[in-house]
């Protein structure tokens, strides 16, 4: 008896592409990613003329290809009005760093070649052992598959210290021209569609894992492996970021402010330029850095292009992210003052209010947790949750707090709100915890009598394993906030530890690598699902020590 493919007629079951309406083939088209949709137009005519890229967001750096590739966008009439989002890079390429004295005596010039070399190849050495320490003892997955074959394509370490002198020195060219802010001030003007900016020094992620995908990273070799870039200053552990004070006068000065470079552009041209940006985001994606806060110590030009970018009718979205190294020392004027806070309230229009610090990589460095009236900051001088009466979601991270103080922050909060963030924080000492704030929301505010569709989903992000949140990964309570605080469940903090996730409460999340979400459970329990593998130190599964829950 024939099977039923072969009884068919030749053809059957195939699909004609070429005869298809045109609104099915975009149908099917829209159902693929650009890379695929870039093949399928260069098949045939009919398909280069028909199937569209989806381009809703545009980059731009001081790398040429970003500046490049934004132009061409900007100067298609048909692209350039679905971009809806710019994401600008502000992760300079580093600079080798400075020999010893020794070898910039003029007879030894001829070793700070070799110098470099050998910094750039203990460089790809640490981060080929960085991502083998974040793969850990992971079972294969095929993002990780992925990555070893990236890893085992690179090149020799004096080819790709060759092309990074190159990268740098076109980088420098840009940086020199403003090549970059001027395409900036032309995408303004061509791309109606422009809601939104977000400003990030994370775009290169972690080793071998990019959070963006832009232009630039997308022409480097396979491959190549290079110092990952920040732009801003940054640390990877518990450890004191040094930020300088933000004065005018010097050349140092402008050196300085200039390491938040594309924050400066940005706010100078939406205060000067027509423009139709209601949304702007700093993204450290939990990395140890942010703006430099001493930014609002006082009045300044760029405090005051910051408020101006406020000030436009219909602004609806604010994230950032302060750096505040120091601010300890004077008194956190940055907070105190009623800089930010007057910043912050011109926004009338604003439904999106989301303030993070880098405390939680700094506090356990000082005092800060102690109960200190020195270094409680009540959260009253920093927001004025009487001027948004359309917020919609207000979020707080890495903050140094008081129970009873931010419990009556969120109950000002207006009726319009529908999600608050609230991760990070560290409650000074006998002024609360982790696990009794929590209870706290529960028992003190209404939202557990509004209706389900008015009640505000908490997002709650905390240490991972006791610890600051490392490259990117967390452990994220929000299912079990929500299920506590509004249908009885669990508290996830724990009752021996209240400033604590709960083992078996929340997941584990990696802003680099979404592939590696897991249940914030025991390793044991992890090789049992399946998700990470057997060690030679694990005892074996005949062990009753794999009965212990």
């Amino acid at each position: 008896m024939a099977s039923p493919a072969r009884s068919l007629p030749p053809g059957a079951g195939q699909i004609d592409l070429f005869s298809l309406p045109a609104e099915l083939r975009d149908a099917i088209a829209s159902h693929l990613p650009n890379r695929d949709i870039k093949s399928l137009r260069l098949t045939c005519t009919l398909f280069g003329n028909s199937v569209l890229l989806r381009i809703n967001r545009v980059f731009l750096s001081v790398d040429p290809v970003d500046v490049r590739v934004f132009r061409a966008i900007a100067d298609n009439d048909t692209y350039r009005r679905g971009v809806v989002e710019l994401i600008w890079d502000d992760a300079r390429l580093d600079m080798p760093p400075e020999p010893p004295r020794a070898y910039r005596c003029k007879h030894m010039m001829q070793h700070i070649e070799p110098f470099w070399q050998n910094w750039y190849a203990e460089v790809c050495e640490r981060n080929r052992k960085e991502a083998e320490y974040r793969k850990s003892s992971d079972v294969d997955r095929p993002d990780l598959a992925e990555r070893a074959r990236w890893m085992a394509a690179q090149p020799p370490a004096e080819v790709l210290w060759a092309h990074y002198k190159e990268l740098v020195e076109q980088q420098l060219k840009v940086s020199k021209s403003s090549d970059d802010a001027f395409a900036l001030q032309y995408g303004l003007s061509r791309f109606p569609s422009l809601r939104k900016i977000t400003l990030t020094p994370a775009t290169h992620g972690v080793q071998f894992t990019p959070l963006y995908q832009t232009p630039m990273i997308r022409a480097l070799p396979y491959g190549f492996n290079y110092p990952i870039p920040r732009g801003w200053p940054a640390k990877e552990a518990i450890e004191r970021v040094t930020i300088p004070l933000w004065r005018s006068g010097s050349e140092k000065d402008e050196f300085d402010k200039n390491r938040w470079r594309g924050f400066r552009i940005i706010t100078w041209m939406l205060a000067r330029e027509k423009h139709n940006i209601s949304d702007f985001v700093v993204d450290v994606s939990l990395l140890n850095t942010g703006l430099n806060a001493h930014m609002f110590d006082q009045s300044c030009d760029d405090y005051n292009d910051f408020v101006t970018m406020l000030l436009k009718p219909g602004f609806r979205r604010i994230d950032l992210a302060l750096l505040v190294g120091g601010q300890h020392h004077e008194g956190w004027p940055a907070f105190r003052n009623g800089q930010l806070r007057l910043a912050l309230g011109v926004a009338a229009d604003l439904e999106h209010v989301s303030l993070r610090t880098n405390v939680p990589y700094e506090v356990d460095c000082e005092d800060w947790a102690k109960n200190d009236d020195e270094h409680f900051i009540p959260l009253r001088t920093i927001f004025s949750i009487d001027k948004w009466p359309k917020l919609q979601h207000f979020g707080l991270s890495g903050f140094v707090v008081r129970q009873a103080d931010l419990i009556s922050l969120l109950a000002s909060l207006p009726p319009t709100v529908r999600s608050v963030e609230l991760s990070f924080l560290h409650f000074q000492k006998d002024h609360g915890t982790n696990r009794d704030f929590l209870t706290a929301m529960r028992n003190t505010l209404d939202w557990r009598e509004r209706p389900v569709s008015e009640r505000p989903k908490v997002v709650m992000g905390w240490h991972m394993d006791g610890l600051v949140p490392k490259d990117g990964r967390a452990v994220w309570v929000d299912d079990e906030v929500n299920d506590f605080i509004y249908n009885n469940g669990d508290n996830p903090f724990s009752q021996v530890a209240p400033f604590r996730v709960s083992t078996g409460s929340g997941t584990k999340r990696d802003f680099f690598e979404p592939a590696y979400e897991r249940p914030n459970a025991q390793v044991i329990d992890l090789m049992r699902m399946g998700i990470v593998q057997k060690s030679r130190w694990v005892l074996p599964a005949d062990d009753p020590a794999w009965l212990i829950p």
